[in-house]
């Protein structure tokens, strides 16, 4: 049987192992509370930006659940108004950033400050067997929401200057934290930035292609570890250009924007694919349900390797945690090489 790591590795690779790996991206502690029975209040933190679990909780609840990673989270903060909502979910306002002067809000860690890294680096050296997957952000979802979504629409044609100097401010950071962490012993760097809706990009592939693929270069030549980009959404109208940047994985797939089997037909062997297992079938299915959802896609997917289940965003606080375990359950159940299904 081969490592949580190494079985990770060899689907990013495209390649079948043992069996499907079963990761995700994000668990929120609300759920993971009730998951491990944890005692007393649910302690939460209302952040994206910051890491959640202790390594020791990561790995308890990654055993809990069969998961083959484990995750650290270390993104730039975002300059707008932040509610916390139900179980800590973090949700963003009204941005800060309208003009030049705003800029100088933005106040991002010191990136070469070697305190920044010291608890990631001890996460990822005593991260055991499993695929330790670093969680950041790139820039462009920052960049939005930090100007919220109507002004940064707004200024790609009334002040295109200010967009791209907030953009480099988040890219620059991002490189020098990239570069460090691919020398600490992650496996994975996650990139976490939504650049969709449901049925289209929130910009067109032309601004894409004009304002954000150049500075996401400039990042693949500081990561020499797998990268996976994650976004809600549609993204279908960039797989080609995800492919060019060497982005090795995309996640999470999700099933009422994109066809997973078609995605699959078209790229299958020039990305992993990581997902699809529906967010709202996690939070008002059955585990029956669940199982018959897991089993299709293994069975659709998974044969010839390059796939890797996960829920169709992560593990919110409000998906059901037997519905959580069942499909962590579906994968063992169908998963080993070679699919026979």
């Amino acid at each position: 049987m081969l490592s949580p790591r190494d079985r990770v590795a060899a689907a990013l690779n495209g390649q079948e192992a043992d069996r499907v790996p079963y990761c995700e991206v994000y668990l929120s502690r609300a759920f993971a509370h009730p998951l491990m029975g944890w005692p007393g209040e649910v302690d939460h933190h209302a952040s994206f930006e910051a890491n959640e679990f202790s390594l020791d909780e990561a790995k308890a609840v990654a055993e809990r659940l069969g998961m083959d990673n484990i995750t650290y989270v270390l993104r730039a903060p975002i300059y707008a108004d932040k509610t916390e909502g139900k179980g800590g979910t973090l949700f963003y306002g009204d941005g800060y950033i309208h003009t030049e002067a705003d800029l100088a809000q933005v106040q991002l860690p010191d990136p070469h400050d070697d305190a920044l890294y010291t608890e990631a680096a001890e996460f990822a050296a005593n991260k055991g067997p499993y695929s330790a997957w670093f969680i950041t952000r790139i820039g462009i979802s920052p960049t939005m929401m930090s100007m919220g979504i109507e002004d940064f629409s707004l200024a790609l044609y009334d002040d295109r200057p200010l967009v791209e100097r907030l953009l480099d401010m988040y890219v620059d950071w991002v490189e020098v934290v990239a570069e460090r962490i691919c020398t600490l012993g992650f496996d994975v760097i996650v990139t976490t930035d939504d650049i969709a809706f449901g049925q289209a990009l929130f910009f067109s592939p032309q601004v894409f292609r004009e304002l954000v693929y150049p500075r996401f270069e400039r990042l693949a030549r500081k990561i020499t570890i797998p990268w996976l980009f994650h976004s809600d959404g549609d993204v279908s109208e960039l797989l080609d250009d995800f492919v060019a940047l060497g982005i090795r994985a995309i996640q999470p797939i999700e099933p009422a924007a994109m066809d997973i089997r078609e995605v699959k037909r078209r790229y299958g062997g020039k990305l992993c694919l990581c997902g699809n297992v529906d967010m709202d079938l996690l939070t008002r299915g059955t585990p029956a349900e669940v199982d018959e959802t897991v089993r299709g896609l293994i069975r659709d997917i998974a044969p010839g390797g390059g796939y890797i289940v996960t829920s169709g965003n992560s593990l919110a606080h409000y998906v059901r945690p037997e519905n959580a375990v069942a499909m962590s359950e579906a994968v063992r159940k169908y998963g080993a090489y070679p699919i026979s299904l």
